[in-house]
């Protein structure tokens, strides 16, 4: 899963990953970071726009993600987003990751 936006100013958030790799610190996590046509046509911060109206706007969005094949790694990824034809790269700082 990729963390498009959070409620925090700075578009991150915390996630416990010790399911998956023992390690009981929480990692942080960064939104992406650029959004290029979106930017122009919604607000991205939570603070003025509902849920709701954030998940029509990405429906109606025309969105690609690319992303390596599933690996035993949980710390790296490799992958990009591109919105509305343009191309942003996503790394592990991007990806929320969910146990068994």
């Amino acid at each position: 899963m990729i963390l498009l936006t959070s409620a925090r100013d700075e578009g991150s958030c915390y996630v416990e990953t010790s399911a998956i790799d023992g390690e009981t610190n929480l990692k942080l996590r960064s939104s992406v970071s650029v959004w290029g046509p979106l930017e122009e046509n919604m607000p991205l911060s939570t603070e003025s726009i509902t849920p709701d109206e954030f998940a029509k706007k990405i429906a109606a969005t025309q969105i690609e993600i690319s992303a390596e094949p599933p690996n035993a790694s949980v710390n790296t990824f490799s992958g990009s987003m591109s919105v509305e034809g343009e191309r942003v790269p996503l790394g592990s700082e991007n990806l929320l990751v969910r146990g068994r």
